[in-house]
Formats: C-alpha cells, sequence, structure tokens
C-alpha cells in the first residue's frame, strides 16, 4: 500500500478527483501542464518523487497510507506504554513509567525543535 507524507497528500486527492482516465493519463499520457511524471511542478511536485506505478495503482484503489510524523509516533508509542503500564506491577511497572517519562521528554523536544522552524 503507498505511503503518502504528509504533504503529499492533498496533491494525490486533487490528482484522484480528476477522475481515473484523466489520472492515468496526466502519469503515463501528457502528463499535467504537458508535463510528465517526474517533471511536474507546483502543487504536483511533491508527488514526483513516488514511483509512477504505485501511484496508478493507489489513484485506481483509492488504498494508501498517510505516514505517521516523528511526533505522531512518539505520542503513539507514549501512549501504548502508558496503557501498558496500568496492567503490570512492581518493577515492570516502573519500567513502563520510566519509558513514558522519557518518551514526554523527547516528543516535548520535537515539538520545541517544530516550534523554531
Amino acid at each position: 500500500m503507498l505511503k503518502l507524507k504528509r504533504e503529499q497528500v492533498e496533491p494525490f486527492k486533487q490528482l484522484q478527483a480528476n477522475g481515473l482516465d484523466n489520472a492515468l493519463s496526466a502519469l503515463y499520457g501528457h502528463g499535467l501542464d504537458h508535463m510528465a511524471h517526474g517533471e511536474w511542478t507546483g502543487v504536483f511536485s511533491p508527488l514526483n518523487s513516488i514511483k509512477r506505478e504505485e501511484l496508478a495503482i493507489a489513484i485506481a484503489t483509492g488504498r494508501y497510507e498517510v505516514e505517521k510524523t516523528p511526533l505522531e509516533k512518539v505520542h503513539s508509542m507514549i501512549m501504548t506504554y502508558h496503557v501498558r503500564s496500568m496492567s503490570l506491577e512492581g518493577r515492570e511497572k516502573d519500567l513502563c513509567q520510566d519509558i513514558v517519562t522519557e518518551l514526554r521528554e523527547l516528543e516535548k523536544s520535537i515539538k520545541s525543535e517544530e516550534a523554531d522552524e
């Protein structure tokens, strides 16, 4: 299944919204604005790095997923270890809680870096 980065989702949806025939024509025919896939500029340029065949399959099937950002991955890990720690006792519970604490520090660091950008 095709994994799209956040910045690729909207261009993909726009390409898909053109209809299957038009989207496939853009991929395999004359392209968008008379430019071939891999040379697209503007709104569709984030799709240039995706293999043409993978795009075609995702457009035809509608199946794709959006990659999680590092912050989303860390948040998911925090929730996983937090829930896991609730069913544990003793040393194992303490270890899970320590991991949650460290992951929260990492989460703060990532948020701080994103704010600086």
